[in-house]
């Protein structure tokens, strides 16, 4: 499973244009989270949005992430035991990916 916290940045072709972000993603490792990223779309700057959802994660290190409503809207891979992460954004009409690598080792807490 996922815990801890993790920096991330994405980046790619959003429905509304180009897209980076970058941001902090917490995971409580019960399947919770909660993040904060600041990002760009299509040149217009939007900073410190707040979200919160439901992540899975399978036995093979694959994962997802699920809005509040329910709906899928990411699929990852775990690497690194854990200390990293990649993802694609399952929104349609966009082609984002992203990378997230753990800020704190369990030993730091």
């Amino acid at each position: 499973t996922l815990k801890g916290s993790y920096g991330s940045h994405r980046t790619g072709n959003g429905s509304m244009g180009p897209l980076a972000a970058v941001g902090r993603i917490s995971f409580d490792g019960n399947g919770n989270s909660s993040s904060v990223q600041n990002m760009s779309r299509n040149g217009t700057y939007t900073f410190d949005v707040e979200l919160v959802g439901t992540y899975e994660v399978a036995e093979d290190c694959t994962g997802k992430f699920i809005d509040t409503m329910g709906n899928e809207v990411s699929r990852i891979v775990i690497v690194d035991d854990g200390k990293e992460f990649y993802g694609l954004s399952l929104t349609a009409g966009a082609a984002v990916y992203g990378v997230w690598k753990k800020i704190h080792n369990d030993r730091d807490r």
